[in-house]
This record gives structure tokens, sequence and C-alpha cells, in this order.
């Protein structure tokens, strides 16, 4: 009791601190007005969209059956000398949209991306929705830049696809500001904060280091005039070990649940919580460890988007998150053995924030004392944000609390590992087969991939173990089935032998799941509204691989 006594001091004296300690730089006292230089107009003038500038400097866009995306660069910002080393822009605006006909809008905004262009440093936001406002709205969103940006290029981003968008779009008021952001802990916080990590006792307690899947979601039936659902057997999780793999990562998704089978999301949660302990009690049968993930957590808004800025402004956010983890330690207390730890949440993301959310971080906290008055012991897994990604780990300091990991998902470059995912949506065939062929190692986008590139972009993660010594868990990774010539293979090779030579926990994406990801079917190109594919005749050289990673001995 005395222990707990002298942590809860040192949280205050923290926290305080970390108050105090956000003071803006010398070179610059406060939050800093940029000037926006006049809009280019003819960059502005698109197929299918024309541009003008009233007296007032409202911008006005006119678009007649405009299809495709768009993201013309309506304005360069340099960088104002004498920056501090750690700041953001911020870019508000007001903005409406009045359509003229019919159908889908697509996804109307501003962005701010480095002057030095998307290609070379894959650094930008989006502010993103104008496309819904029928009367003045104000947007706004926050972009935290590489530290050697010479400036930013403010990008207006008409993303119409496939559908014709007819209609006007206004916009006004755009301003752009510098603020600082917040200043690195002293000296005295920093040995305060290793007061309670205490890695010397990280290190003779970490978890063990395990391997495994990703699973699909558990769905059971909600309503009796339906079927279908998936419950991970005994014999599934059997069919795991004997690929060698010790761990699972068990997706739970109440608020989706809910919003598909319309029904309330804490009405069903018992039976919820019945399904994850059944599969719990089936992975201890096969000896299997489990890490439980949150999808989406209930809200009182059910349609929120959990990629949106709304989602972080919900007033019930943090309640609904320690209720729900409350109920979920309480549930699978007597299988601690089994449970490798709770992921609080999946992938969170702000886009007004560059990615990672602000709030995500107190949440989190609030979450873990939750879980800490029902069960002590159980390991935490926190993924800091934007999307899981490595770069998340820039700037990180660790919770104030013993029994974290730190998880991050890993998939650069992006265009090849989900090429064919995500860009061929609302798309035909011939053109879905345009974006497929990217090849690994290769140089794509003028940038030569191979394992040092991997080993650069997890860089941020390596450091942040080696100056916390913390467990790492690499919650997510995959390269999709239809990347060229075994370039798959080759990825999931240098991936997995990365996090070996770490010692990082890892779970691959994903087990028996989408036919992308699946390490059991073959290797052709698979889209929504195709014949779901046969498993292939022979093992897979991605199965081949992923296989001798995961029985390659522990350290």
């Amino acid at each position: 009791m005395r222990r707990c006594g002298l942590y809860a001091a040192l949280l205050l004296g923290l926290w305080s601190g970390m108050a105090s300690a956000a003071g803006p730089s010398p070179a610059m006292r406060g939050t800093e007005a940029l000037s926006v230089p006049p809009l280019d107009l003819a960059a502005l003038a698109q197929p299918g969209c024309s541009a003008r500038l009233t007296p007032s400097g409202e911008l006005t866009i006119t678009m007649r059956k405009h299809t495709g995306n768009t993201f013309p660069v309506a304005a360069v910002i340099a960088r104002p000398p004498r920056t501090p080393g750690r700041f953001q822009y911020v870019l508000r605006f007001q903005s409406r949209f009045t359509p003229s006909i019919a159908g889908p809008l697509g996804h109307l905004g501003l962005g701010l991306c480095d002057s030095r262009g998307w290609t070379r440093t894959h650094s930008a936001i989006a502010v993103s929705g104008a496309q819904d406002a029928r009367h003045w709205k104000s947007f706004r969103g926050a972009y935290t830049p590489l530290p050697d940006t010479p400036g930013v290029r403010l990008v207006v981003r008409i993303e119409s696809g496939t559908h014709p968008v007819s209609g006007v779009w206004k916009i006004r008021d755009i301003q752009l500001q510098l603020r600082p952001m917040q200043a690195p802990l002293s000296r005295g916080q920093i040995q305060r904060l290793q007061t309670i990590v205490d890695p010397a006792w990280q290190r003779l307690h970490a978890p063990k280091f395990v391997r495994g899947f990703n699973i699909q979601t558990i769905v059971r039936t909600w309503s009796r005039r339906r079927q279908g659902g998936f419950m991970p057997t005994v014999k599934y999780f059997q069919t795991i070990r004997r690929w060698g793999g010790t761990v699972v990562r068990l997706p739970f998704d109440p608020a989706g649940i809910a919003r598909d089978w319309h029904v309330n999301a804490w009405k069903i949660m018992p039976q919820l919580l019945d399904d994850v302990a059944q599969a719990v009690k089936n992975a201890r049968a096969a000896g299997v460890k489990v890490v439980l993930v949150l999808a989406n957590p209930p809200l009182a808004r059910a349609n929120i988007a959990h990629d949106s800025t709304a989602f972080w402004h919900q007033p019930d956010l943090t309640t609904s998150f320690c209720r729900l983890w409350r109920a979920v330690a309480k549930k699978l207390k007597p299988y601690d053995q089994t449970i490798y730890g709770y992921d609080l949440y999946n992938e969170p993301v702000n886009p007004a924030d560059s990615g990672r959310p602000r709030r995500w971080r107190r949440i989190a906290i609030a979450i873990i004392h939750t879980i800490r008055k029902v069960d002590r012991k159980v390991w935490i897994i926190y993924e800091a944000g934007p999307w899981g990604d490595p770069s998340g780990f820039v700037n990180l300091y660790p919770l104030p609390f013993r029994r974290i990991m730190y998880s991050f998902h890993f998939y650069s470059p992006h265009v090849f590992t989900c090429q064919g995912v995500f860009d061929t949506r609302n798309t035909d065939l011939a053109h879905a087969m345009t974006r497929i062929n990217v090849n690994y190692p290769g140089v794509i986008h003028g940038k030569m991939w191979n394992k040092a590139a991997l080993a650069r972009v997890l860089r941020p993660v390596e450091k942040f173990q080696a100056r916390w010594d913390v467990p790492i868990f690499a919650g997510e990774f995959s390269a999709v089935a239809w990347a060229p010539h075994g370039s798959a293979a080759r990825w999931l090779a240098d991936t997995s032998s990365l996090f070996n030579a770490h010692h990082w926990t890892w779970c691959y994406l994903a087990f028996q799941s989408w036919p992308g990801w699946d390490l059991q079917d073959g290797h052709h190109f698979w889209r929504d509204g195709m014949p779901w594919p046969k498993p292939a005749v022979r093992e897979t050289r991605r199965a081949k691989v992923i296989k001798a990673a995961l029985r390659i001995s522990a350290p």
C-alpha cells in the first residue's frame, strides 16, 4: 500500500511538471499567424471544375459532373525564420457545398502538405467533410511537419471518384497559424518518469516473447432472423499452434456489432463478453495466449466514425472506454494466465491532430487506472497513433505505469503492401489492375525500398525501446497476396527477421481471413464482387516464410 501511495505522489508531480514544461520556446512565444498568399486560380482550374475569387476573398469552385480525384496546390507558404524545433501548422477555414445533382458527393476539403511534395516526404494532413456542409461550417486541422520542412503547400482536395459530382463549393476565411508544441520534459521530470516505469523491473518481468496471428472479430447471431458469425474453436487454435503460433490478437467490436445488427451495444455486452470468454477458454485449451483488442467503443452517437475528429469530441468517450474495459477486466480475470495483454484501442487517429490524437494519452491513462482496480498484473498494450504507425514513437514518452507494452502496425511502404486494397474501390476491374504490380525490393516513387529502408522506418520504435527499456509489440503487419514475383514473401521475410532480431512480439495479419492477407490463398488478384478464391493447391511462399519465422527459437 505504501508503494501505491508513492506512485500516486509521483504521478501528480510528473503531470503537474509536464503542464509547467509546456511553455513556448524562446524563439516563438505563442501562436503566430501566417500570411496566406493569393490563391493560384489557374491551378484550381481542373477538368469539370472552375474557380473564381469574389472581391471579399471568398473562393467559389463550380463543379460540373466532375469525376476523379485531384489535389491542386492553391498556395505555398514558406517556413518563417526562427521557428522552434517542434511546432505545428494549424489550418482553419469555413466552407459550404450546394450540390446540384443527386448521388454520391465524394470528399471535399483542404489539406496541408510538405512543400517538397507528397511523393518525396509522405507528410500531409487532410481536413475533409466540406461536401456535407449545407450551411457555413468551420473546419480545423493541425499538421505536425517533418523537422526539416522548408514550408507547406495549401492543397485543395476534390475527390469525386467514379461518380460525377456537380455543385457549388464555397470557401472563406482561410487562416494558417504556427503553434509551438509542448516542450520536452526536463531532466527532473524524466527521472520521475523513469522511477515509475522502472526499466530494471521491466527487464526482469517482461512478458514472454511470443509470435502469432491476428484473427477475425468475434461475431455471433444477435437476431433470431439472421445467421452467421465467427467463434474460434479449440480446433482452430490447435491449427494455429501447429503453424508455430503461440499468441493471437483477438478483436472485439461492440459498436460495430450494434450498428450492423441494429441493437444496443450495452444490452448485448454480457453476451459478447461471454463469447470473448469462451474464445479465451478455447485458446487456453490449445496452449495459445490471447491479446484482446478493442476495435470501437460503444458511444451514445452510434454512427460516429472512429477515424474522424468528431469521435474525439464525444462527451461520453472516456466514460465509455472505462466502462467497457472495467467489464472486460472483471469478466476475464479468471483467465489471467491466458491473457497476454489488453490492447486498449486499435489504431487511434485524429485527422485534425496530424493523425496522432492529443486526447488519447489522457484517455488511456484513465482506462489503465480503471483496469488496475480490477487486475493489477495484466499487461496493457498502448498504440500511440496515428493508425499505430511507427512514426507515433517520435517524441513519445511512456505512460506513467509499469506493465505497459507499446505497439505499432507495419505496412511500409503502403503503395506496395496494400496495392489494390484501398485504391481500387468504386472502380472497374481494368482500372484496378493498373494499380497493382508494384515490386519489392525496388524503387517506389523515386525511393529505394529494401530491408535497410524498412529498418529506417522502424528506427523511432528502436530508439524508444533503447531509451526506456519497455517491451514492444508489432500488432499487425502484412503484404497483399498478389504482390508480383514473390515480392510479398520477400517483404515478409525482411520484416519478420527485423522483428525477431529486436525480440519484438508480433502478430501477422491475418489467419484464415480476407483473401488478400490469408496465407493459404493463392496470388491472384481479388476484390469484392469476385468469386471467393479457392485455397492454394500448394503451400504458398508467404506461408513458408511466416512458418519459418514463427519457429525461430525465442531468445
